[in-house]
């Protein structure tokens, strides 16, 4: 039986990655502990460890035959964006057997056809699900296929105490991802049934939202959001993009001093609530990337 473990990280789909990396450093004061040319997908990426977090940067290889990929194809469409989330598991073949019982598709690395690998007996390390079947795109990755990469949550001892209470900008934790959907009660339904979540309230969004916010795995919470004016970011987003990865929550320490840190980076504030604030994204490659001192639903 399949089990989802940690969140592994989300992707941020970006134009120039060494940019984006100077970027990440300045303003998040990463721990980086991967950087490199993907073949069999034309990319390049990093990853890089914020608090409990990890974030992929990414951005298509100046390759011949680059735009043709997945990569290349998202970058083409919807340009600096987030764009999917990514977790650990156990027992991949089971997930896989899982998600097309509930008829969602899947394709293996560079966009490989998985029912050949699964025929074959050569079962790849990782699958990604069709976005239009599971609400935006998702990968899932077989823990034991990338234990030579050494994630930095997973070393003994590993603290996140320098984000919290030495980085200026004092992040504690992710609190949630959001992703926009159209159908609330189908999207829940997947997080929920095929994926085996946790519902754990329903109620008004941070931006003007209908949300279902959703534990997946160990350590993640989702929220389901289904805007309710198209005027507003995540509506927006929607009408642009369709379902889609649409924003990273942090919670931090203090945002009063997170606000002067990220005026000190250069980077604007978009929106300001009582408790929350939204950078603005073309200050940050195009990410909808949110601060809040709230507790995240569910913790």
């Amino acid at each position: 039986m399949f089990e989802i473990g940690r969140f592994y990280h989300a992707i941020h789909m970006v134009s120039d990655l060494d940019a984006a990396d100077g970027w990440y450093d300045r303003v998040f004061g990463v721990e980086r502990f991967y950087k490199g040319h993907l073949a069999v997908e034309k990319r390049d990426a990093s990853l890089v460890v914020i608090a409990d977090f990890v974030m992929e940067p990414m951005m298509s290889s100046r390759l011949p035959g680059a735009e043709a990929t997945p990569v290349g194809r998202f970058y083409a469409r919807f340009g600096e964006h987030l764009h999917s989330l990514a977790w650990y598991v156990k027992d991949l073949r089971g997930l896989y057997e899982r998600l097309r019982s509930a008829g969602v598709r899947v394709t293996g690395p560079g966009g490989a056809d998985m029912e050949a690998a699964s025929a074959s007996g050569e079962f790849p390390g990782s699958l990604y699900t069709h976005p239009r079947d599971s609400h935006g795109a998702i990968e899932f990755v077989d823990v034991e296929a990338v234990s030579g990469l050494v994630d930095p949550r997973f070393r003994p001892g590993f603290s996140t105490s320098y984000w919290s209470d030495e980085h200026p900008l004092g992040v504690e934790r992710v609190a949630y991802m959001t992703v926009v959907v159209r159908d609330l009660d189908r999207a829940a339904g997947f997080y929920a049934g095929a994926l085996g979540g946790e519902v754990l309230r329903r109620g008004r969004g941070a931006d003007a939202t209908d949300s279902v916010f959703v534990h997946v795995g160990e350590d993640t919470v989702i929220e389901l959001a289904r805007p309710d004016d198209e005027r507003s970011r995540a509506g927006r987003d929607l009408a642009r993009n369709g379902e889609i990865m649409h924003s990273v929550t942090f919670e931090v320490r203090d945002l009063d001093a997170a606000r002067r840190h990220l005026a000190s980076c250069g980077v604007r504030i978009a929106e300001r609530q009582s408790d929350d604030l939204v950078l603005d994204p073309d200050d940050c490659f195009g990410a909808v990337l949110r601060l809040t001192e709230s507790r995240t639903p569910g913790r």
